[in-house]
């Protein structure tokens, strides 16, 4: 608690827990469907000597099509829960092709959760993914979803769309 000079604070946690499988659904979406206009460039990264064949076995990620979400979690959406990430860039200039490298990892994922889920509060006013928070966690989500969540999750915010 903090009560600096007429401004007293709580903090409040939120307690979520979220499958991999669900974030690897909204992973999929962006990558695959919705932040391609303004990311490029994608690619995954494994830990050093990691075994993700066990991993995958112990956890029940085979290689196979999963069945219910029609897609394969392939090796790339699973780096970031294994200790790896995923590196792209920003395309922040069309014109001249200038770019900045990002990073996703499960920091930065945890962090476009909270984003997500409680916004952020500028010049007194609330601002970034609430409501997207709330189609996730509803599963009422879409690519507009997936990309406001790889926004908040390397950018902070949204900053595009």
């Amino acid at each position: 608690m903090s009560d600096t000079k007429n401004e007293a604070t709580i903090s409040v946690a939120l307690p979520n827990e979220f499958s991999i499988m669900r974030l690897t659904d909204m992973l999929c979406g962006a990558f695959e469907q919705s932040i391609g206009y303004w990311a490029t460039n994608a690619r995954h990264f494994l830990p050093e000597g990691f075994d993700m064949k066990t991993w995958r076995e112990e956890n029940g990620f085979t290689e196979r099509w999963n069945d219910d979400s029609g897609y394969q979690v392939t090796d790339f959406y699973l780096a970031p829960f294994v200790g790896g990430e995923i590196r792209f860039d920003e395309i922040v200039d069309e014109r001249s092709g200038e770019t900045t490298p990002r990073i996703l990892d499960l920091a930065a994922i945890q962090k476009g959760l909270v984003i997500m889920a409680v916004g952020k509060f500028v010049n007194r006013v609330w601002g970034c993914g609430c409501k997207h928070f709330s189609d996730f966690v509803n599963e009422d989500d879409d690519s507009i979803t997936h990309d406001v969540f790889v926004q908040c999750c390397v950018l902070g915010d949204i900053v595009y769309g």
